[in-house]
């Protein structure tokens, strides 16, 4: 299979890739299991019916477990270099995803240890001062999830054609139909 020349989210720059075929059907699990997270924060910004801060960090914690899940399914033989689908995916999470999470996770944590008793902590969630920073950053996370998504769809071989042409009942995030 042909080298690629991936641009990696979080403006870590450009990677050398050369797949094979167990990197490629990891990269594709690995887009399975992301794929649905963007429309998963779609509505961050509806003042009307807004989503709980802790409810906008979930998906960016799941990039974490679901990269563990699918390292571990695909083994040792996708992460044996550094320019290897395992640790492309390992430097994105550590890099990118896992710092903003355990950053905003613990100041939420310590918001919600603060929450009147008998108060639904998604109402707290609301409450909470630093709510409009988080979601302005959670924005351009989401932006980079995105990338990130796209980055993984490149990896596993699905057309462009594949990835913005919705099936019925689809999000454009969705695996396509083969």
């Amino acid at each position: 299979m042909q080298a690629q020349v991936l641009t990696l989210p979080f403006s870590m720059g450009l990677a050398r890739w050369q797949p094979s075929l167990d990197e490629r059907r990891a990269a594709y699990a690995l887009y399975v299991e992301l794929n649905h997270l963007p429309g998963a924060l779609s509505r961050v910004r509806d003042e009307r019916n807004p989503l709980p801060p802790r409810l906008v960090l979930q998906p960016f914690a799941e990039v974490g477990h679901a990269t563990r899940r699918v390292l571990a399914k695909a083994g040792r033989r996708v992460a044996d270099c550094p320019s290897s689908f395992g640790q492309l995916a390992l430097k994105i999470n550590r890099t990118g995803f896992r710092p903003f999470v355990e950053r905003w996770g613990t100041r939420l944590a310590i918001h919600d240890a603060a929450r009147p008793l008998g108060m639904a902590r998604t109402a707290n969630d609301l409450l909470w001062p630093e709510g409009r920073n988080f979601i302005s950053e959670a924005e351009h996370y989401n932006g980079q999830l995105e990338h990130y998504i796209e980055m993984l769809a490149g990896m596993a071989g699905i057309s462009l054609e594949q990835r913005h042409t919705p099936s019925p009942g689809r999000s454009r995030y969705n695996t396509p139909a083969h």
